[in-house]
């Protein structure tokens, strides 16, 4: 039991900080997540007033695009800890596999969220500075596609007080990951502003586009390649993305100043590229294909009996020939020329069938 009402029901998983548990609110009557601080910094009273600090900053946030946080719990308790809505869905770190490449239709929805969220957070004050797959959670939605959440805003307070996203837990784990940070975090800037998060939205709209890790390699590699712009031009190998890189140059430009300046400027941005891209000339026509967006959940997390999977198809170009011999017009279940080749067949008979009896 925390804070005299959250009785803890299970472990849900464990990052850089500390765990995350699933707990019942016995005053509402409702679940919660409670994320708590780990014991190795628990006792660092600095730390520890980072820590709830932060939960009291990210309490401010409401945005539909924002993990509900609900403030910090007892100050007095033993074990420091945040309260925040609890999530059923997965996070997008599921969804990035070697390989798997998504089309623009879906893959732009999630990373405009993300800056949706990433601007009512700026508002605010409030840097995010770890913005990456595990921070952003697809939540289950019975009327249609998931909800996009950022996780963990306020945290960079506490990673600063720890010597930064680079620096590394007692477990030799770094706080951030390597592969997300922006090139100021990559050379330890002392300070660093928004445009970082934008950077890190950028990597991960590049990563879904292009099925394909930014940065690969252990952490030094990665920090390393990100430091002097090391990337590879979003259609190497994927010619139909060819359109998409004048946005890439923008939003993962080294240098800060060459940026987009905030979160609803690269969100505008986002939406004109993708209208831009959708009227290049399409790439030659593929069979539809259909990807189970709703992956297996870490162990534990289980899944709801009554949730649907969300499923995403490929879609074809209209304009293709394979498209326009496919979209034949149907009368029911039966297509239209089905319907005159049975017909005529019928008058054929029933003429001849009147020609005989009109013969006796």
């Amino acid at each position: 039991m925390l804070s005299g009402r959250y009785r803890i029901v299970r472990k849900i998983g464990s990052g850089a900080l500390g765990a995350v548990f699933e707990a019942r609110d016995l005053e509402r009557e409702g679940q919660v997540a409670l994320k708590l601080l780990g014991g190795d910094y628990a006792g660092s009273e600095r730390i520890r007033r980072s820590f709830l600090a932060a939960a009291r900053q990210a309490a401010r946030l409401s945005h539909p695009n924002i993990v509900r946080c609900h403030g910090p719990g007892d100050p007095g308790e033993a074990n420091p800890h945040l309260v925040a809505e609890l999530l059923d869905g997965a996070a997008l770190s599921a969804y990035l596999k070697p390989g798997l490449a998504y089309d623009a239709p879906y893959a732009v929805p999630i990373v405009r969220a993300i800056l949706l969220g990433l601007a009512e957070g700026h508002r605010s004050g409030i840097v995010h500075g770890d913005i990456r797959p595990g921070n952003v959670f697809l939540v289950r939605n019975p009327q249609g596609p998931p909800i996009v959440k950022v996780l963990d805003f306020g945290m960079l307070e506490v990673f600063q007080a720890l010597g930064g996203v680079t620096a590394r837990n007692s477990a030799g784990r770094m706080f951030g990951d390597a592969g997300y940070m922006s090139p100021e975090q990559a050379r330890r800037a002392a300070a660093i502003d928004a445009r970082t998060d934008l950077w890190s939205a950028g990597v991960l709209l590049y990563e879904l586009l292009s099925g394909r890790e930014a940065f690969a390699g252990d952490d030094e590699t990665k920090l390393a390649a990100v430091a002097r712009g090391a990337l590879a031009p979003i259609d190497q190998g994927k010619p139909e993305l060819l359109a998409w890189r004048p946005f890439f140059a923008k939003a993962l430009a080294p240098d800060v100043e060459h940026r987009f300046a905030s979160a609803s400027e690269m969100e505008q941005a986002l939406e004109r590229a993708a209208a831009d891209a959708s009227h290049e000339k399409p790439p030659p026509p593929k069979a539809a294909v259909t990807t189970d967006l709703s992956p297996e959940l870490p162990p534990g997390m289980g899944r709801s009996p009554s949730a649907r999977p969300v499923y995403v198809i490929s879609p074809q170009s209209d304009d293709s020939a394979e498209a326009r011999a496919n979209a034949l017009p149907m009368a029911g279940a039966v297509p239209v020329w089905v319907l005159l080749v049975v017909s005529a067949i019928c008058a054929v008979f029933g003429f001849a069938a009147g020609l005989l009896v009109a013969s006796r």
